[in-house]
């Protein structure tokens, strides 16, 4: 985790990656601005997309977790439609929250299979072309496919096209990371 950026980038595919995703999680939720707050994970994305079915599935992994809210899994998930409103409904049950957002998202293509963990918000729309929303106080980024500027095709269609391995294997390491991170904590 460097310092300066708080920003930590992990091969999903390599040995240690649940630790290492864990550990960078641990980091930032020690050392957030609202220590007090409720920990609430939003997990974005959707089932009808193989590669925004990242949030989804991590949320689906974590369902045992009992220390913090989930917001988003497949069978409720959490998207564009109704981002809007499952906001206004975490703040309206959550004093001051402190909201890890989940997405997948589109990098270069050595960041492909990558997560990225920050602190900061996250844009869930820009696939759709709509950066207007931010959120999250932490973000996790999980890299599923190439950008559009190393592609012909539109952001919604790479998405539809990625390899559905690639998302399930980082969305296991990543619910992994997080629970462990999660007994650590609390």
């Amino acid at each position: 985790m460097e310092n300066k950026k708080k920003i930590a980038i992990i091969d999903a595919q390599a040995e240690h990656a649940a630790a290492r995703l864990g550990g960078a999680l641990f980091y930032l939720l020690k050392n957030r601005q609202k220590p007090q707050a409720d920990v609430v994970f939003l997990c974005i994305g959707t089932d009808r997309a193989t590669g925004d079915a990242f949030g989804p599935l991590v949320g689906s992994g974590l369902k045992n977790v009992k220390s913090a809210a989930i917001y988003g899994n497949l069978e409720e998930p959490v998207h564009a439609a109704n981002i809007s409103a499952k906001l206004a409904s975490i703040n309206a049950r959550h004093k001051n929250p402190c909201i890890i957002a989940i997405d997948a998202c589109l990098g270069s293509y050595d960041r492909v299979g990558k997560f990225i963990i920050r602190q900061g918000a996250l844009a869930p729309g820009l696939a759709k072309g709509d950066n207007s929303l931010r959120v999250g106080d932490i973000s996790i980024m999980g890299v599923v496919n190439i950008a559009g500027a190393y592609s012909k095709a539109s952001p919604l269609e790479i998405l539809a096209s990625t390899r559905l391995n690639l998302v399930m294997g980082m969305a296991k390491a990543a619910a992994k990371g997080i629970s462990n991170c999660l007994h650590r904590l609390f």
